[in-house]
This record gives C-alpha cells, sequence and structure tokens, in this order.
C-alpha cells in the first residue's frame, strides 16, 4: 500500500473545490483552516513517533563486549608502595560466587593502592568514546571505607564496611587515560581489605550480564611465545602433549596422552618416561610408575597400585622373621599374635603396626593393636648395633576436677577454694582439699563414711590409705576403694579416738598411681 504524503492530501483537498480556477474568499479560509488542521496532525503524529522510537530503543540492551583479558581472573596490582596479599576461590553468598578474590592489606604513599587492568597492551580510553566500567565488590573491612573510580575519568564510588554491590561506573575517555580501575583508601597507610569478582569493561552506556571477553571463548591453542591458554585442555586418542625445554635446550614432554596413560616431566622413549626421572600413569592399569632419588642416586622405578593402595605400601612380616633386620624406612604389620610371638627380637606378643625412619641410622616404632591399653615401643639402630626397646608412657592429663562431697560434709568454713578436687597425669592422681564432717558425726569411730567419690580413671586398682591432718593435733585415716569411694574414720586426738565438732579442719592431700 502506497504512503499517503503531505502533498497528497493537499492535492485531495483543491480538487474538492467546486471551481478550481476561480476560489472565493471563503474557500480560501476554508483551505487554510484545513491545511493547518493537516500540519498539527502531522506534527503530532512525528511527535509520537518519535516517543514510540525512543522508547523502543531504550528497552533495548545491547551487550558490549568485555574488553577485560581474563577477567575473573585478574590480580590487583599494587600501586604506591602498598602492602598486598590475595587469596583465591572465596566464597560469596551475596552473589553466589565460588571463585571470587580477596585483596587486603595497608596502602602505601598513596590514597591509591591498587589497579585492575585490561590485560592487553597500551589500551587508552578513547577520546569521546563512551564507556561502562563494572565489578562486584565486597568491602570486609570493619571500619574504613573503600573507594572505587574509572583511573580518575569520572568520580569515586564508595563502598561501606560491610558493603557488597555490584559497581556500575559509566564515564568517557579522554584519550590519554588507560582503561583500568583504581582501588583507594580514605588517607595513606591504612588498612583495606575487599572481594572482588566479575570485572567488566564495555563501550556503551549500557551495562550488561558480565561474560568473559571474546578471546577467552576460544583460546584453545597457544601460537607463539607470550600467548596464554585459558580454555580447556583437551587431548585426541592419538599421542599428543605439552613440549617443554630444559636450560640446555633438551626436551622434555610434560603431559603426554596415549589411549588415556600419561607422563609427566620425564624423558624417554613411549612407556619408559619414568625411568627418566618423571612419572607414567597408566589409565588402564590404575598403576602410578615412578622413580626416586636416594643419596643423590636414581633408583628403579616403584610402582604404586593406585587400585590396591594398602597393600602395596605396607610390607607383612613374613613368620620367624627377626626384627632386627629391619632396617628400611617403610610400613610394615604383623597381623596376628602368633605371627608376633613368632617374631626374634620382637618386644610384644599381640599384634602390631611398625614404622621405620632412617637418620643416622634407623629407628623402629612399634604400636599394638590393642584399642585400650595399647604400647607404643621404640629403639634405635647405629652402626648394626641395635639399642633397647623402651615404651612411650601416655600423659594424659584431666585437669583439674571439682569433686562433690556427700553425707554431710561440707568445705572447710564454707570456702569454694577448699572443695576437694582431682587431676589425673598419665597414670598419677593427686587428691587435695579441706573440709569439715557433719555434727555428731561418726568420723571418730572404726566406721568408714565416704565423703566423695572419683571419677572413672582416677580410681586405683587397689585400695589406698593414709593418714591425714585434723585440727590442732588431731589425725584421721583416709581411705580411697576401687569403686571411687574415698572415705573417713578413726578421727583421733592423740591415741583417743573422738566426736570432731563440725567446724573441725581436715585436710585432703593424697597422691597415687592408677593402672
Amino acid at each position: 500500500m502506497a504512503k499517503i504524503t503531505y502533498e497528497d492530501k493537499v492535492d485531495v483537498l483543491v480538487s474538492s473545490l467546486p471551481n478550481k480556477n476561480k476560489i472565493n474568499a471563503g474557500d480560501m479560509n476554508q483551505i487554510k483552516k484545513s491545511v493547518n488542521e493537516l500540519e498539527t496532525d502531522m506534527a503530532n503524529g512525528l511527535s509520537e513517533a518519535k516517543i514510540y522510537t525512543d522508547t523502543k530503543i531504550d528497552n533495548l540492551v545491547i551487550g558490549g563486549r568485555n574488553i577485560v583479558l581474563n577477567s575473573n581472573a585478574r590480580i590487583v596490582a599494587g600501586y604506591g608502595s602498598p602492602t598486598i596479599s590475595h587469596e583465591s576461590n572465596i566464597i560469596v553468598s551475596e552473589w553466589s560466587a565460588t571463585d571470587a578474590r580477596r585483596v587486603y592489606g595497608k596502602s602505601g604513599t598513596n590514597k591509591i593502592f591498587g589497579t585492575l587492568v585490561t590485560g592487553r597492551d597500551t589500551f587508552y580510553a578513547l577520546k569521546n568514546k563512551a564507556y561502562v566500567f563494572s565489578i562486584y565488590v565486597k568491602n570486609n573491612h570493619t571500619s574504613n571505607l573503600l573507594y572505587i573510580s574509572a583511573n580518575g575519568l569520572t568520580g569515586v564510588v564508595s563502598l561501606s564496611p560491610g558493603e557488597a554491590k555490584r559497581v556500575v561506573i559509566k564515564c568517557v575517555g579522554n584519550g590519554t587515560s588507560y582503561l583500568s580501575t583504581t582501588f583507594q583508601t580514605a588517607t595513606t597507610g591504612i588498612e583495606y581489605d575487599f572481594t572482588y569478582w566479575h570485572y567488566q569493561i564495555e563501550e556503551g552506556t549500557i551495562v550488561s550480564d558480565w561474560s568473559p571477553a571474546p578471546e577467552d571463548l576460544d583460546n584453545s591453542k597457544v601460537n607463539k611465545s607470550g600467548d596464554t591458554m585459558t580454555g580447556d585442555l583437551k587431548f585426541g586418542s592419538t599421542l599428543m602433549g605439552i613440549c617443554g625445554k630444559d636450560k640446555n635446550g633438551v626436551q622434555y614432554p610434560f603431559v603426554y596422552d596415549n589411549g588415556g596413560n600419561f607422563w609427566l616431566g620425564a624423558s624417554g622413549s613411549t612407556g619408559t618416561h619414568h625411568t627418566g626421572g618423571g612419572t607414567y600413569i597408566s589409565g588402564g592399569e590404575g598403576h602410578v610408575y615412578t622413580s626416586r632419588l636416594i643419596d643423590g642416586v636414581r633408583t628403579n622405578s616403584i610402582i604404586i597400585d593406585t587400585k590396591n593402595m594398602g597393600s602395596q605400601l605396607v610390607t607383612t612380616f613374613p613368620s620367624g622373621a627377626n626384627l632386627d633386620d629391619y632396617k628400611t624406612a617403610g610400613f610394615y604389620r604383623c597381623n596376628t599374635n602368633t605371627l608376633a610371638q613368632s617374631l626374634l627380637n620382637c618386644p610384644t606378643t599381640q599384634a602390631f603396626s611398625m614404622t621405620i625412619e632412617t637418620h643416622a641410622g634407623a629407628k623402629q616404632t612399634i604400636t599394638t593393636y590393642s584399642t585400650s591399653g595399647q604400647v607404643i615401643l621404640t629403639r634405635n639402630c647405629y652402626s648394626n648395633v641395635w639399642g633397647a626397646w623402651r615404651e612411650l608412657a601416655f600423659v594424659d592429663d584431666s585437669g583439674w576436677i571439682s569433686l562433690d562431697l556427700i553425707n554431710g560434709f561440707t568445705s572447710y568454713q564454707g570456702a569454694t577454694a577448699y572443695q576437694p578436687i582431682c587431676r589425673k597425669v598419665g597414670k598419677t592422681v593427686d587428691l587435695v582439699g579441706q573440709m569439715s564432717p557433719p555434727a555428731n558425726s561418726i568420723v571418730g569411730t572404726t566406721t568408714q563414711t565416704a565423703f566423695c567419690v572419683l571419677p572413672i580413671g582416677c580410681r586405683p586398682n587397689r585400695i589406698r590409705t593414709g593418714i591425714m591432718q585434723g585440727s590442732s593435733q588431731a589425725q584421721w585415716l583416709l581411705t580411697i576403694s576401687t569403686n571411687g569411694n574415698v572415705l573417713a574414720s578413726r578421727y583421733a586426738d592423740g591415741a583417743v579416738l573422738t566426736t570432731p565438732a563440725s567446724t573441725a579442719w581436715m585436710t585432703i592431700d593424697v597422691t597415687f598411681t592408677v593402672d
């Protein structure tokens, strides 16, 4: 359908007049009025069209190209001699990020302490070119503000302590400043701590969702020295790899793939790389072949069976073996009591594990298998002479344990500081305190009365007794039973048993051992 123009409408208007060659004043006024109405209609139509078009354009989100190379791994570089530390793979729940980076330290001689660049060769902000900087930032510091700017192309954005957001900065290039983002503190020489993620610089005025630079999306090959590989490295089924050269120019492959098998950092022909000092991983067998240096001499390959690693790393003693003959570093085991009883120069009749370490000679350490009362024994060998086996003591410290008084006994003068307490260190138990008996007690007789109970682990395997001090010159008998009861009896002033007053002073101070 043909578009009707302004001229078409005027022609239609004129042709509608009764006498085209003779127009009176009334007709002319009518023409002028109609023309004015037509102009108004067209002006309104143009205005509406402009508004409609502008709205459509404003609603378009044109995703800009991220100028920053390797943007999510780019590291903040120090500026103005700051102290600066970096951490990677930081989790930030506000962004659902698991690969953010943290930077912290103290600004130096300049308030600006760090910069993030594009990773490209000299890259200026083109004059009159619009740019949008965006980066997710969280200010981790508890008191200091953090300031961010587009290298002076516009004002700064501040983040309060604990604040996390996507910082967006729109600016126009001046033709002389580098495209970079700067970070600064309020003054020089103060602390900063922040986390950042998804750094992006785009041309234009619209900020879009973060995406890597196009070069990072397809950068799977290294073409020349200095190129950076950022994509995943994938191998085919044929022999492929990455090679480098040592300082003498000798080529060494450090990754090879040959149907699922890998050679790492080795030299030599296929299948024998491990003999040249590297590691050969057999994907089919589940084996790792490697070699090692002992006193500067490379030994034959060690084969580690990753499918049966336990049996590969541990040596089981044969029946009747002499432990004096074992001096090679490693892990050993005796898996039955019967086998232990057949071994020569063995300090135990129980099943055990043994490690051998080397120093100027060799050291053997045995741990018996029992889950309670296990024993650790060790001995040294030097110049082919073995020393005696020695048992290591377990030094367990229970700390001081407060004991509740029972059967009417109270701490002396009611003071908490005199409450009976016990402590076990290794196999030694200390029991101390000061107390008073109940009124009209039978402590002054041969009948024993329990006044507290020791916890399990602090109880002797035989009854223990001791003479304790009472008020003035009085004495009394303390008894510790195997069930943990601690008892008092035979309170006497001199040779005569007597009933002590409820305010009497009865000291407790005894040390004994437990098995």
